[in-house]
């Protein structure tokens, strides 16, 4: 059993992917964001989880993060108000991607 555990911002430009370690650095306040300085953004984060050969599980989390005024992370905390939530297509769109790289021989089937 595996994990892949993936990091997107979601942004009026659209949707954005971090890398574990650039998400990982931008968490512990080595990495920061400027382009995001003074904002508030929605994150996803999708977990793949290979359970068996035949299935894999995915797992979705999402919040809302806060910058300073040098881009660092400052804060996350729930959406406030439904312009903070995260829509169904948007989280669609989070896990398809996320999906992309597999190899997926067989149709899937979601449920």
């Amino acid at each position: 059993m595996s994990n892949r555990v993936r990091h997107f911002l979601l942004t009026p430009d659209g949707l954005r992917e971090f890398s574990a370690e650039h998400a990982a650095n931008v968490a512990a306040g080595v990495a920061a964001l400027p382009e995001y300085a003074e904002r508030r953004v929605r994150y996803v984060q999708i977990v793949l989880e290979d359970v068996e050969s035949t299935e894999i599980r995915v797992q979705a989390a999402g919040t809302c993060v806060e910058f300073d005024d040098r881009g660092q992370l400052c804060g996350a905390t729930t959406p406030a108000g439904p312009a903070e939530q995260i829509s169904r297509f948007e989280y669609d769109a989070c896990v398809t991607w996320t999906l992309r790289d597999l190899d997926l021989s067989n149709e899937p089937t979601f449920h």
